[in-house]
């Protein structure tokens, strides 16, 4: 493997997060100060630091993520890759980091430029903070030029190991919970001591090499984003609305039954705003699922729900695989077992 900072060239794209944030008066902002702490830290824990070339569309605490700043980063990231570096750096929160990385493995696909996006659980320096980890694992990840598109290295808790996820798969945060997983459980590989790049075995997607044009994410789709629970309150749904979707329980079902859910489909049918089911498939068993034709329910591909909400916002057809997002290459190979 190639050496971190020797003759490799990465541009570090600085958007804030906890991994650049400091204390000032008893509160987390990130700062400038943040990231130069990061690199510094990372020097006296890992040694030299490649070729670096900082760039910051902004600065922020990713749970103010807006369509907005979304182009802001794509725009960014996007101009980065044309100076053909060994790889691009992102730094970024990891409230929003999910969504971040399906909006740019959207825009970039399997782009010959590996993208890596890097948050920390805690700011840097405090213990069991994981940034240094994840960012040395990015480093290390370029420096073996092995790697395309877009990737999100992180360590969990009380792991000795970093996880590569592929962006587009990555699954939100849960509530009071550090650790970051792949929808399907599924990483695309692991980087453990000095071993090296590990690929998990299992993992399959079908690349797509050349990035999806957008509507943009500021003027993107609109979409109502609803979550199963009992005696869910369905809104009266604006004409603007383009899309509506609704995350199912974990076995893939959804409320079929009562006025509530019937007069809300019913609705949208007038409206013809489409009504969308992530987190399920089409072999539901349950006696439910046979009710989704009747009330205009269509069931997405079996991916991360976050992929299937940027997908939406994008303007992207659902069915086709961008970014290495959908699950049933990996599956077949998992079933198998």
């Amino acid at each position: 493997m190639k050496e971190v900072g020797k003759g490799c060239r990465i541009v570090l794209v600085s958007t804030g997060g906890t991994i650049e944030s400091i204390s000032a008066d008893g509160s987390l902002s990130p700062e400038r100060g943040g990231l130069t702490r990061l690199l510094r830290h990372y020097r006296e824990k890992a040694g030299d630091l490649p070729e670096i070339e900082i760039v910051s569309p902004y600065r922020i605490l990713s749970e103010q993520l807006t369509g907005e700043y979304l182009d802001r980063l794509i725009a960014a990231v996007s101009e980065a890759i044309k100076t053909s570096p060994d790889g691009i750096v992102v730094t970024h929160g990891s409230d929003t980091l999910a969504y971040a990385g399906c909006a740019l493995g959207y825009a970039l696909g399997q782009c010959d430029v590996p993208v890596f996006l890097v948050a920390s659980n805690r700011p840097i320096g405090e213990a069991g903070a994981n940034g240094i980890d994840n960012f040395a694992a990015a480093l290390a990840s370029i420096a073996e030029k092995r790697h395309r598109g877009v990737l999100i290295p992180y360590r969990n808790t009380g792991e000795d190991k970093v996880t590569l996820h592929r962006a587009t798969r990555v699954l939100a945060h849960r509530a009071y919970d550090d650790d970051l997983f792949s929808a399907g459980f599924c990483p695309y590989g692991f980087r453990q001591g000095k071993t090296g790049f590990i690929p998990y075995p299992y993992y399959r997607e079908d690349c797509d090499r050349q990035g999806a044009p957008t509507t943009g994410y500021a003027d993107g789709k609109k979409v109502l984003w609803l979550h199963a629970h009992p005696d869910c309150m369905y809104p009266t749904v604006d004409d603007d609305v383009d899309a509506v979707m609704i995350t199912a329980y974990h076995s893939g079902t959804t409320a079929t039954e009562g006025a509530a859910i019937t007069k809300f489909a019913a609705s949208l049918k007038e409206k013809r705003i489409p009504l969308w089911l992530a987190g399920a498939s089409a072999d539901v068993r349950y006696r439910s699922a046979r009710d989704w034709a009747d009330l205009g329910i269509a069931v997405l591909p079996k991916a991360s729900p976050v992929a299937m909400y940027m997908k939406l916002r994008a303007g992207l057809d659902p069915a086709l695989s961008r970014g290495g997002d959908l699950l049933d290459a990996s599956e077949k190979s998992v079933r198998s077992r």
